[in-house]
């Protein structure tokens, strides 16, 4: 960039984008030369000129983004353009608000701002003077002009190149425009404005700075639609869990931890790139090692590391889909007289939501295997279901039937086989519920379901701290297993979380767990807490538990 330049006709770029550089070039050195001389013109005299040389380098100090040399996963996430959503998971001081900013400046800019290569599409339009874009934060005052602002006006020098700063209430910084021949603008939104606030606006590209809740996402990704527009999520994992299973752990997502990744992005990816403690290599050793030891285990595996905070409150630790998640196809495939073994079947039935439902089999090995459940969609994100208790009785033997039908083959194909009738040993059901009278008949769900041909024992132990202990005792020794298809017990694993501390200060964790996700996690306790063990019905004895005694496997 020259200095103390010779003042010329503005540049006619013919209604095109004109290149960055030459555009600040241009604009800077007219700022400069009227604010020291309230003109536009040339310097006059040796002390004009280096006077002007002055000013020059101090603005073009504040300009960072022209030097700006991203880190290795700095850059992944910017070369992940493809994807339309794109997450960067970091640690605390990864670098990933700098990549956020750089990011959307180089949108509207319609160039990478450090290297000047064109961006010629911003999501899957084509780039146009005018953009609109969003910048989301936790709140205006604490996060946009306490963070974002600042942190922008270290790469560019906002002022001097001519943005226009819109207050809201005259207070508070809640839009920029940038000048011509650009043109755009970026909507500052907070995530403590009320539900419906970021309903209806129409956008070429958003980025949240760290965590947005969840209707707040859900309200800016509809504003994306129209023109496929990009959205991007930098966030240290300390809150807002859904993005766990939404984003994180979605099947659409492409883990970037090397340049050869990338080729797997496509346009419906969602790219994600994380940032763990050794990503940054501005941060040194020492400054790391004496943050750290201020934290405790919870907050550094977060802090330090990236990972998802909530997960660090799981009440079942020990589940790893790894090690308790087989394949269901392959696990019937392996167990071909699975049929005949010791079956459970165990709800949790609720007067709002979905009951839940699980059906397993306990092997000659003793091992606890859950092969089927319902509803067989996300039921987390099902508020509502008006099934009667005929149609809950319909669904139970349809799906007995169905699961326990032997396979046949003909020579064209696959046809439905003779009905077994289950070796349905154990059915449970929630006793708090279960025993539960329906105002008006008087009639409990027990009973509801004994009418129709359904005895469910709901005499099981609902000792909470028991039934914990008794889980992971099964998952600690391999006992317990889940097949790949029953996807709301593996959700329910990974999410069943402890509730949040009592207060903000003494950090005291309570001994209650979070409602969410607990109703499948329950299933499993039931399952625990009922003595399923494995027994061969043609064997002669007088007590499960006798036979066993006696090593008959």
């Amino acid at each position: 960039m020259g200095r103390a330049l010779k003042l010329s006709p503005p540049p006619n770029w013919h209604g095109k984008r004109p290149p960055f550089r030459e555009w600040v070039e241009d604009r800077l050195t007219r700022f400069v030369q009227k604010k020291l001389f309230n003109e536009e013109r040339d310097p006059r005299g040796e002390d004009e000129e280096r006077e002007m040389d002055d000013a020059l380098d101090g603005i073009i100090k504040r300009f960072w983004i022209l030097t700006y040399k991203p880190h290795e996963k700095q850059q992944l996430f910017h070369d992940s353009r493809v994807a339309q959503i794109r997450c960067s998971f970091s640690r605390n001081q990864g670098g990933k608000t700098t990549a956020g900013e750089a990011e959307v400046l180089s949108w509207g800019f319609g160039e990478d701002l450090w290297t000047g290569k064109p961006i010629e599409k911003v999501g899957k339009t084509k780039w146009y003077p005018g953009m609109r874009f969003f910048i989301g934060a936790n709140g205006y005052t604490s996060a946009h002009n306490e963070t974002i602002l600042p942190k922008m006006e270290e790469l560019l020098p906002l002022k001097e190149i001519g943005v226009e700063f819109v207050k809201m209430q005259g207070r508070i910084t809640h839009k920029l425009i940038f000048p011509e021949p650009y043109s755009f603008s970026i909507k500052l939104i907070s995530y403590d404005q009320e539900d419906g606030k970021q309903e209806g606006p129409t956008w070429n590209g958003g980025w949240f700075d760290e965590p947005p809740p969840k209707a707040t996402w859900e309200a800016c990704r509809r504003g994306c639609m129209k023109h496929a527009a990009p959205v991007l999520i930098t966030a240290t994992p300390l809150r807002e869990p859904w993005m766990y299973d939404d984003l994180y752990r979605n099947p659409k997502a492409v883990h970037i931890e090397d340049r050869k990744d990338l080729k797997r992005l496509k346009w419906d990816s969602i790219a994600v790139v994380k940032i763990g403690r050794n990503d940054n290599p501005h941060i040194s050793e020492d400054q790391m090692a004496a943050y750290e030891a201020t934290l405790d285990e919870e907050d550094r595996r977060s802090r330090i590391y990236g990972e998802f905070r909530h997960l660090e409150g799981r009440v079942y630790k020990g589940f790893d889909s790894s090690k308790h998640v087989y394949d269901r196809d392959r696990w019937f495939e392996e167990n071909p007289k699975w049929r005949t073994y010791p079956a459970f079947c165990i709800v949790d039935p609720h007067d709002r939501k979905p009951w839940a439902f699980l059906w397993g089999v306990i092997t000659p090995r003793d091992q606890l295997v859950a092969i089927h459940e319902w509803p067989d969609f996300d039921f987390a994100k099902q508020k509502q279901w008006t099934y009667s208790i005929d149609e809950y009785a319909d669904l139970i033997r349809s799906t007995e039937t169905n699961l326990w039908r032997e396979p046949k083959h003909d020579a064209v194909g696959h046809i439905p086989g003779a009905e077994v009738t289950p070796n349905m040993v154990w059915r449970v059901m929630d006793p708090n519920f279960g025993r539960t009278q329906k105002a008006g008949t008087g009639v409990t769900t027990e009973d509801g379901l004994a009418d129709r041909g359904f005895a469910f024992d709901t005499n099981v132990s609902d000792n909470i701290e028991s039934g914990h202990m008794a889980v992971k005792e099964s998952l600690y020794n391999g006992r317990l297993l889940v097949l790949s298809n029953c996807k709301n017990s593996v959700k329910a694993f990974e999410n069943y979380t402890w509730d949040d501390y009592r207060g903000k200060s003494d950090r005291t964790a309570r001994e209650k767990p979070k409602d969410k996700f607990k109703d499948f996690a329950d299933l499993f306790r039931y399952a625990e807490m009922s003595d399923m063990h494995f027994f061969d019905n043609s064997v002669a004895r007088t007590s499960r538990q006798e036979w066993f005694n006696n090593g008959l496997e």
